[in-house]
């Protein structure tokens, strides 16, 4: 697949850890950061308009603090509305770094004030734990808006498990652009 064919929105984007991704709910609501070079978040309202109008493919682009670089990319992705949470929905994975989204589809995301995770309610929740916002099952596979390279070898860090463990990683993107518009995407 060829990212370079045409214009992608971004919907995260980290490489340095200037900007702290421990945010509450309004802050991935409305995004936070700063686009277009910076570090920075989109938003989940501006994502779920863009991706119920149209069939959306996600595109995950990892290097780790080693320089080593992965992709996972999602041949139909979806989040719901606010109502139901941002719910995730990402399906038919391709890629070199694994599909570290499977265990968190069909699940809302959580924030520090926000918890949807499916973790017991007696248990701290899993963005408190974890250190940032993020679609979150019983707790970490991926953890795109953890700690960047704070805690290098953890889950509480940035990291992608599918895709070299729990080795902290220096970069990730995640990309978006309509089905239609990505030409050979097989």
């Amino acid at each position: 697949m060829n990212l370079t064919d045409g214009s992608w929105t971004v919907m995260q984007q980290r490489f340095d850890g200037s900007v702290d991704f421990r945010k509450n709910w309004i802050s991935y609501k409305k995004g936070f950061g700063n686009p277009p070079d910076g570090e920075f978040w989109l938003g989940l309202e501006d994502v779920y308009h863009l991706t119920s109008t149209s069939k959306y493919i996600l595109v995950v682009e990892l290097v780790d603090k080693d320089g080593i670089r992965g992709c996972a990319s999602f041949e139909e992705f979806s989040i719901g509305p606010e109502s139901d949470g941002y719910r995730l929905n990402a399906w038919k994975y391709q890629g070199t770094a694994g599909n570290s989204l499977a265990y968190h589809s069909n699940i809302k995301f959580s924030t520090l004030d926000r918890d949807h995770d499916n973790r017991e309610a007696s248990m701290m929740s899993c963005a408190d734990e974890y250190m940032g916002g993020n679609w979150y099952n019983a707790c970490v596979v991926q953890n795109l808006n953890g700690l960047y390279l704070q805690l290098p070898n953890s889950p509480k860090a940035m990291v992608w498990k599918t895709f070299r463990n729990f080795t902290g990683l220096l970069k990730s993107k995640m990309l978006l652009k309509k089905k239609s518009e990505v030409y050979n995407f097989t």
